[in-house]
């Protein structure tokens, strides 16, 4: 047919054509259509064609009578717009909407359509793989997966045992510890240094550089029996009188007030007034008395214990006011007679004399100009003393309780060295004690006296987990930049620790293993199998039905280091998890390692009836005359 329209009674249909047949506009989807005259397909559309259908609720239904068209027709008239190579945009206005289709090149229909399903084929991979790689639930979980924190091994530092010199891995560090101490020399005005590095009972290295006298060409290096004025150091002598009178009992607590060892102290504390004694200067000539009349007016810093404060009066009114209650009744002749003349430090003193002059290095200021030897008065227990690398070894060796000699019970020793109070961050140091400053360096608490006078340096410290000692002594001023004492230990901390820990001790035998093998019971709760090990060792081992459930059987067996006698120590392992999860609790195995077990003295058959663990609040574990049974549930 030619132009003209399609009516349907459910709307309406127009097939135009335009005069240059160009385009060609079609909708598709009308069921039927009544038409004037015969079926026939259109040469041409006009461009654009528009319908509009009323609700139906069937393409299929029969309205009015209206004859179906043929279904050939409407193949035909696809097919033969199909074979024209555009379609034109066509509108739809349907129960009011207006739908608008772009015009798209026919041949961009497949490149667009391979284009969209490679997208989403990669859209689709990337989604899996993201969903194979999330975080999964385990099965027969409740939530999501936990990861738990890293398990603390223990023993965390290892133990002090001899060690058979000489051993590379110290030998090198020692050396690199020389070259740190060799390349500092070049400061200003420090003309001598003497180092010293103990272990337990043995000096492992000394260090001597520079010149005694620094502004004599002719003068020689010193030595480890070179003497220097040793500054604060000398506070480490009146906190030893503390404690020695407090295991005499002169002294009843170390925390006492100082009133009760000096009637006439007091501070009043009035707010303002003048510190009348802290004013006076290290030249200071009065005495005790006078200076407890002078603290009557003085202020406190701060109450006692609150806050890290250095203070050179203490020490020296601590050390004049004990002196009193001692038969010397001198503080200095109390130090010679109790802690110099007994540890061998022949060269350490109060007093320099011409023969101590006479080997003391020469020290000077930053300027190179030489310091004046001055006196120090009332205040010399805070800082007149002088000493050498090597008496000051046979200090450390004693606090560390290395050497044969004691100064201390190993209780007021192990005191003596704990700190007392954290500082904040602005302080020199992380903590403080009595004397001490002590620095956090590679897991390790250093325990260190640092002072300065006039031309000298000194430091004087110690490590007591791996019994190491670092002494060092300068004529002239600390050289500025890193400290030289952390830089030592930086290296020797870490090679200490390699040395110790390949050559930790085997348990050792006791000479018969007959008297304390055995069963025995604490209160019928947990139950003890003492037995000999493969080399001849104690092994204690724990079982039971409630040892059994909670605890792995990696860790129910012990091992028992004989020490002396009837006393042995408890050794876990070279290493192990410092705690055990015990359902809701915890079991402590850093707690367990190197306790001491008491046995008690042998009965009529040659046994012990039993032993304590006093470390761990454990007494009377008792012998059983044989192997318990346990019932089954």
């Amino acid at each position: 047919m030619g132009s003209g329209f399609l009516e349907y009674s459910l709307g309406k249909i127009y097939v135009c054509h335009r005069s240059d047949s160009s385009r060609a506009g079609i909708f598709h989807g009308m069921e039927r259509v009544k038409t004037q005259g015969d079926w026939s397909v259109p040469n041409s559309v006009p461009t654009t064609c528009s319908m509009k259908l009323s609700p139906c609720s069937h393409p299929e239904a029969e309205l009015s009578g209206i004859p179906e068209p043929p279904r050939a027709l409407w193949h035909d008239l696809f097919t033969s717009l199909s074979q024209r190579n555009y379609y034109n945009s066509v509108s739809y206005q349907f129960a009011g909407w207006q739908l608008s289709l772009l015009k798209v090149k026919k041949k961009w229909l497949l490149p667009a359509s391979c284009s969209f399903f490679f997208v989403l084929s990669v859209l689709m991979t990337g989604c899996f793989l993201w969903q194979y790689y999330l975080p999964k639930l385990k099965i027969g979980s409740l939530g999501p997966e936990v990861t738990s924190a890293p398990v603390r091994m223990c023993p965390q530092h290892p133990e002090p045992v001899p060690l058979a010199h000489p051993l590379p891995v110290l030998k090198e560090a020692l050396e690199k510890v020389g070259r740190i101490l060799r390349q500092a020399l070049s400061a200003p005005g420090l003309a001598a240094m003497s180092a010293v590095v103990i272990h337990n009972d043995t000096v492992l290295w000394t260090g001597n550089f520079g010149k005694k006298n620094g502004s004599d060409p002719a003068s020689g290096p010193p030595n480890e029996y070179t003497i220097y004025r040793i500054s604060s150091v000398s506070k480490i002598f009146p906190v030893l009188m503390l404690y020695r009178l407090w295991e005499e009992g002169i002294v009843a607590s170390l925390d006492d007030p100082l009133e009760r060892y000096a009637s006439t102290f007091t501070i009043n504390n009035p707010l303002g007034l003048p510190r009348r004694l802290r004013s006076t200067s290290l030249l200071w000539r009065g005495s005790t008395q006078e200076a407890l009349s002078l603290l009557k007016d003085d202020v406190l810093v701060a109450d006692p214990g609150t806050r890290c404060h250095y203070s050179t009066l203490a020490f020296s009114l601590l050390a004049h006011v004990l002196a009193a209650h001692t038969v010397q009744g001198d503080y200095q002749r109390w130090i010679l007679e109790k802690v110099l003349e007994p540890l061998g430090m022949a060269d350490t003193g109060f007093d320099l004399t011409p023969p101590v002059r006479a080997r003391l290095a020469v020290g000077f200021y930053g300027s190179g100009r030489p310091a004046p030897l001055y006196d120090l008065g009332w205040y010399r227990p805070s800082g007149q003393m002088y000493s050498t690398t090597a008496d000051l070894a046979k200090l450390s060796m004693v606090l560390l309780g290395g050497g044969p000699q004691r100064l201390l019970r190993p209780d007021a020793s192990k005191t003596l060295l704990v700190p007392l109070l954290a500082c904040p961050g602005a302080y020199f140091a992380n903590e403080t004690g009595t004397p001490w400053e002590f620095h956090a360096q590679r897991g390790y608490r250093v325990v260190r006296k640092d002072g300065e006078l006039d031309g000298y340096a000194a430091t004087f410290s110690l490590v007591p987990p791996l019994r190491l000692g670092l002494t060092l002594l300068l004529a002239g001023p600390r050289p500025p930049g890193p400290d030289l004492v952390a830089q030592a230990y930086d290296v020797l901390l870490p090679a200490m620790e390699r040395a110790l820990r390949g050559a930790e001790l085997s348990p050792a035998p006791p000479p018969s293993t007959r008297p304390f093998t055995g069963y025995f019971t604490f209160a019928n709760l947990t139950f003890y199998d003492v037995r000999p090990g493969p080399a001849g060792e104690l092994r204690l081992r724990q079982f039971g039905p409630r040892v059994e459930a909670l605890v792995p059987a990696a860790f129910r067996t012990l091992t028992l280091r004989h020490v002396r006698g009837r006393v042995f120590q408890l050794h876990v392992a070279r290493e192990f998890p410092c705690a055990l999860p015990l359902g809701d609790s915890w079991l402590s195995l850093e707690a367990q390692h190197g306790q001491l077990v008491n046995f008690y003295p042998l009965d009529r058959h040659g046994l012990s009836p039993g032993f304590d663990v006093p470390g761990l609040n454990t007494y009377r574990v008792l012998r059983l005359s044989h192997k318990p049974v346990f019932k089954t549930q």
